[in-house]
């Protein structure tokens, strides 16, 4: 790195923690402030300093290559994802330079804000929940995600926007206007970064809001139960209707794209029937959420992966006893529910690369620790020696922030 580019480095990180601090300061929490910046810190470390070091190069350069064309005012490729974010990355190169370590450090501050909407969303979803310490902690934290957002790439800015719509919606659910007003201009920005994350999005609030007006109408409390049972004879109705008219070639054409260099899995496989794409949903799912296994190992990246498997096992038991046990805003849970299901689904079943799907799966495995938020914080208590109180009961979960 230059002198000069050791400036520029330095310069986006001081812009950065300021608008931090500041965010802190309106928030007005000391413990995430200093939780935060640490968290700050390692990422900006971590991007300019290990990062260019490693043997992986990622689509960084695709990135940087169209954001210097957008510099010089000239027209780059046409791939409108990849464009609208190459166009803020240009802005931020006529203020600090062409150097991808600039958006490193801005994506350091996007990954460190997600927590911000994770625990509002948490605090919506478990009305009872008076601490989201550990599941900020957690989501600040996380070995693979902390990573993956400092990338200079789209994922951590199409992350924030995606958790700050899930928790404008649940807020919209209880009558506030506001988030319906900003989540227009959010829901377009994540349409334009990553359209399959403001689909499923827009799904999962409109089942979050069907439920929410059957609750209103119906004589007695509506239960997860008694909706499912009310939406499967429907389902099995119209499932033989549905399934020929699923369209096969974007399916196949994107997994046969992706299935590229060494850390393919599940190669050889193709969609020819809209059967087959049924077919293959739970399998390619499962291994989209938990892929690369032991045996996939072949590489220092697959065996840091494979170490993490246990801990989303252990989000995904958190999630489901959190969902079971505890009182719960049946809305924002089917809201959170869905567009998980529609999420893991619809990436299962294109991508088949293991280092694009760790990377995708980053805003899912989020979403397990907001589902899992009331035992994530009783295991926090245990470990820091404090006594929960019905963390995963029908009632609160731990002490107050």
């Amino acid at each position: 790195m230059t002198p000069q580019e050791m400036l520029a480095v330095l310069a986006a990180t001081a812009v950065v923690l300021a608008v931090f601090l500041a965010t802190t300061r309106w928030v007005g929490n000391h413990w995430y402030a200093g939780a935060g910046t640490v968290a700050l810190l390692g990422h900006v470390a971590f991007g300019s300093l290990v990062l260019p070091r490693l043997p992986y190069t990622w689509d960084i350069g695709r990135f940087h290559y169209r954001a210097v064309l957008i510099l010089n005012g000239e027209l780059p490729p046409t791939n409108p994802t990849i464009n609208s974010f190459a166009g803020a990355q240009a802005v931020l190169y006529s203020v600090f330079g062409a150097d991808p370590t600039v958006v490193a450090v801005f994506n350091s501050l996007c990954a460190v804000l997600v927590a911000l909407p994770a625990a509002d969303l948490a605090r919506r979803l478990y009305p009872g929940l008076s601490t989201t310490r550990g599941l900020v902690a957690t989501v600040l934290f996380l070995p693979l995600p902390f990573v993956f957002l400092t990338i200079p790439m789209r994922d951590a800015l199409g992350v924030l926007l995606f958790f700050s719509l899930l928790a404008a919606v649940a807020r919209a659910y209880d009558g506030e206007m506001w988030p319906a007003v900003i989540g227009i201009p959010l829901w377009g920005a994540l349409s334009l970064l990553r359209p399959e994350l403001g689909a499923i999005l827009l799904l999962g609030g409109m089942a979050g809001a069907a439920v929410r007006a059957i609750d209103t109408v119906a004589e007695r409390p509506v239960t997860l139960r008694g909706l499912v049972a009310l939406a499967a004879p429907p389902a099995v109705a119209v499932f033989p209707f549905i399934t020929p008219r699923i369209p096969v070639a974007p399916f196949a054409e994107r997994l046969q794209r992706r299935t590229v260099g060494g850390a393919t899995y599940l190669d050889g496989f193709s969609y020819e029937t809209s059967l087959d794409v049924v077919l293959a949903a739970p399998a390619r799912a499962l291994y989209f959420q938990y892929a690369p296994f032991p045996l996939h190992v072949t590489s220092a990246f697959d065996l840091v992966s494979v170490l993490l498997l246990p801990v989303l096992v252990a989000l995904t038991v958190a999630a489901y006893r959190s969902a079971r046990e505890c009182e719960r805003d049946l809305a924002v849970l089917v809201l959170v529910l869905t567009t998980y299901a529609l999420g893991i689904v619809g990436y299962g079943l294109v991508d088949t690369n293991f280092g694009t799907t760790v990377r995708h799966r980053v805003p899912f495995t989020f979403m397990l620790c907001v589902l899992g938020a009331p035992t994530i914080e009783r295991w926090a208590a245990r470990l820091v020696g404090v006594t929960p109180h019905g963390s995963s009961t029908r009632s609160a979960a731990t002490n107050r922030t």
